[in-house]
């Protein structure tokens, strides 16, 4: 039922994953193997559901009426446990590997431990340290029922520790969260390991990512709104290329940035860079859906739609 073992070409080669999937209510759970690809190029079908991705390649539902019948640039094989269903198709979450650190800040009002400040991603980096008042709030949030809550102070913010997951080197990554001012943002960190790795970060009014050793990249001079909720991001692509977005929309771009962000050994910082031992770069207002991966995520001059609802889990 789950056996989509379709072979249009030898591949070029092959990765074993392993991924997970949710299971409907009353279902059964079923597994076997499954065949996805990249850039797939497969018709539309009545009895055909498309529905889950893991970075960028794509999973697709097995049914008897339902034939591969695209171009395939590489054939992968892995393993899927998905819910039993007359339609046979995959109706969950996928397990994205690439994904750092994914922090949803779902919890009860006040709190400053789990479950709101636990890691969601599967890196597993455990519950965050909260200090001088960040903490759950109830009072605004962009999904669920809470978010992140920081008051400007020096050292409001949340720490994890060290983590090789930092170290993004010269390869590509994603930042990005969904943020609220409350206060002007003129020198603020959003995230950060600091010193001698680097900085996301408002400085004299411009938000710019800056590296322990380097230039600094994708410098926006931006007064956000206060009080409103945006999504910025900021990712870099294997070629080197960094982008920066707010709400979708490209401001800022760098080609060629080399800056090999490795070699800290601080703690991750988001909301202060007090812990990295600079006060007065605090931030002052609300953080929701943050997320670190190891991809370029987005890659575009044109930009992207921002996202609806809460990140994969």
């Amino acid at each position: 039922m789950l056996v989509c073992n379709v072979s249009l070409r030898p591949p070029r080669r092959t990765i074993a994953v392993d991924l997970a999937e949710a299971v409907e209510a009353a279902d059964a759970t079923a597994s076997g193997q499954v065949v996805f690809a990249t850039l797939v190029d497969d018709p539309a079908s009545v009895n055909e559901v498309v529905d889950a991705y893991v970075g960028l390649i794509m999973l697709e539902a097995a049914s008897a009426d339902d034939v591969v019948d695209g171009e395939f640039v590489g054939l992968y094989t892995g393993t899927i446990a998905e819910a039993a269903s007359a339609a046979d198709a995959l109706d969950g979450a996928v397990l994205d590997t690439s994904v750092k650190l994914l922090l949803g800040f779902e919890g009860s009002n006040g709190a400053t431990g789990a479950p709101g400040m636990t890691d969601e991603s599967s890196a597993a980096h455990g519950t965050a340290t909260a200090s001088t008042g960040a903490q759950i709030s109830t009072a605004q949030f962009k999904f669920g029922a809470s978010s992140l809550t920081v008051s400007g102070a020096n050292n409001s913010c949340i720490t994890f520790p060290d983590s090789a997951d930092w170290d993004f080197g010269l390869g590509p990554f994603t930042l990005e969260g969904f943020f609220r001012f409350s206060a002007a943002p003129t020198n603020a960190l959003l995230v950060g390991q600091w010193p001698s790795g680097w900085a996301w970060w408002f400085e004299g009014g411009r938000i710019y990512i800056r590296p322990g050793l380097g230039t600094d990249a994708v410098l926006y001079t931006w007064a956000p709104t206060l009080n409103q909720w945006y999504h910025i991001a900021i990712d870099r692509e294997a070629s080197l290329t960094t982008r920066h977005y707010v709400d979708g929309a490209m401001v800022a771009k760098t080609t060629g940035w080399n800056a090999n962000l490795t070699g800290s050994s601080a703690v991750l910082m988001i909301g202060s860079l007090s812990p990295g031992g600079f006060g007065g770069f605090n931030m002052n207002g609300y953080i929701d859906e943050l997320r670190i991966s190891s991809i370029a995520r987005y890659a575009s001059d044109a930009g992207y739609t921002v996202p609806t609802s809460a990140f994969p889990r």
